[in-house]
């Protein structure tokens, strides 16, 4: 265990330090026990390191920020699919990673991640975290698991071939006031209470007033399975984010149409994708997001699917695919289907340019700028303009 691998990139020396559930090795080569050992070891590492955890449980995290230069090259944790963070059972009011305000520069790779009573991974605000990557990682939600990953003014985050899966409260990614390009590839969304994804920019929050949202999202090659089994949309865009673009490749979601689905949902409407603006408050919270429309809205090969979810005669039944409040809306290619008379596909009147594919596939009614057709060809009948 005392043996510290050191490798020479350009002008740094990267080290890779062995942890332990109890201690880790420096740079050194000197064992030094711990009671946090992955915190103590983050804290002392150089740009570049890895932190290679060995097998076992590791009690929860809170990673604050390093003395490191803002820029510097990432320190990684790695957990090697066969280190565990959280140990059971959670007490109330637990966070499994807790990143304070001003981490940047991180790597959480490899590691699984057990469910917490509040959030998983869990982001501070004022502050924020700044060029942190989660890749390869599980989130496993426990009963009383409220979010997968729940963050404030992240920026440059890069979160890629992950698994969360069991998230019975709330969302799988909740993610206030981006401030920066955001990128999600190759994850796996199962069974969670509301979204795979929501992102919002309120005007105040907690009383306290916030910017808006800025930046780039890009998600793709993400499957999202027998979500929102409490009502919302998989992936809802609740705005804040004046001039922001949205990028969605080979993305598929698929609600109360797998085989191994719950037999019936809660009762609740469900949507696939939502993008519009927020417009609810929440007394005590936050209010409305910030005015303002996205810029650009690009699907590209998404497949949207509700199946058997139903929801209560007389409720609100939320369309496959609703698009609001962005300046031009495209989609070029893709499968979005609706079952039950429900709308597969609606535009707002706040999309200012909308165009659809010939080639997109669309089952049931369509929805723009409040007209109704029962099918695809007779709107693109009607609306050439909208056809690409």
């Amino acid at each position: 265990m005392a043996v510290v691998a050191l490798e020479a990139r350009g002008e740094i020396d990267m080290a890779k330090l062995t942890v332990t559930t109890d201690g880790w090795v420096d740079r050194a080569g000197a064992l030094r026990a711990s009671v946090a050992p992955i915190e103590d070891a983050w804290l002392a590492a150089e740009p570049g390191d890895v932190l290679e955890l060995q097998p076992g449980t590791y009690r929860r995290l809170t990673i604050r920020p390093s003395s490191r230069s803002p820029g510097s090259p990432p320190v990684t944790i790695e957990g090697g699919g066969v280190a565990v963070i959280g140990t059971a059972p959670v007490v109330g009011g637990s966070d499994t990673i807790y990143l304070q305000g001003g981490v940047r520069d991180l790597v959480l790779s490899g590691l699984v991640m057990e469910g917490a009573s509040r959030a998983i991974l869990k982001t501070q605000q004022p502050g924020g975290a700044r060029k942190v990557v989660v890749q390869r990682c599980v989130m496993r939600g426990g009963q009383d698991t409220v979010w997968g990953d729940h963050g404030y003014f992240t920026g440059g985050y890069t979160y890629f071939g992950n698994e969360i899966h069991g998230i019975p409260k709330e969302h799988a990614r909740y993610l206030h006031t981006r401030q920066g390009n955001h990128y999600f590839g190759g994850n796996d969304i199962r069974a969670c209470g509301l979204t795979a994804y929501q992102e919002v920019a309120r005007i105040h929050e907690n009383g306290t007033p916030q910017p808006p949202a800025r930046g780039v999202v890009t998600i793709e090659d993400e499957t999202v399975i027998d979500v929102c089994l409490d009502g919302g949309s998989a992936y809802s865009f609740r705005g804040g984010c004046p001039g922001g673009d949205i990028f969605m490749n080979r993305v598929r979601v698929y609600l109360g149409s797998d085989p191994n689905a719950p037999a019936s949902y809660r009762g609740k409407a469900a949507g696939a994708i939502l993008i519009d603006q927020g417009t609810e408050s929440q007394p005590g919270k936050g209010d409305g997001a910030h005015p303002g429309k996205y810029r650009l809205a690009q699907l590209r090969d998404v497949e949207v699917e509700i199946g058997t979810v139903s929801a209560p005669e007389g409720s609100a039944r939320r369309p496959s695919l609703t698009i609001g409040n962005v300046e031009t809306a495209v989609i070029e290619s893709g499968r979005i289907v609706s079952v039950g008379g429900i709308e597969a596909l609606d535009v707002k009147r706040t999309v200012d340019r909308f165009l659809i594919g010939r080639g997109v596939h669309v089952e049931g009614p369509v929805k723009y700028h409040g007209e109704r057709w029962g099918n695809v060809d007779l709107f693109r009948t009607a609306h050439p303009e909208c056809v690409a």
